[in-house]
């Protein structure tokens, strides 16, 4: 893995822990295989609107 990837797999792995519970209570997402997708759309939304 090289350093860019391992810098995002980093972020979204503390943006994971942030989202978990919300993305249960509102979303009703329990797979942990799609709350890292859903980290992912949130860190890029999250990115585009500080624009």
């Amino acid at each position: 893995m090289n350093i860019n990837a391992s810098i995002i797999d980093q972020r979204l792995g503390s943006l994971i822990d942030a989202i978990r519970q919300p993305a249960k209570d509102e979303l009703n997402i329990q797979d942990e295989n799609k709350i890292k997708p859903l980290a992912f759309v949130y860190s890029v939304f999250r990115s585009y609107e500080a624009e």
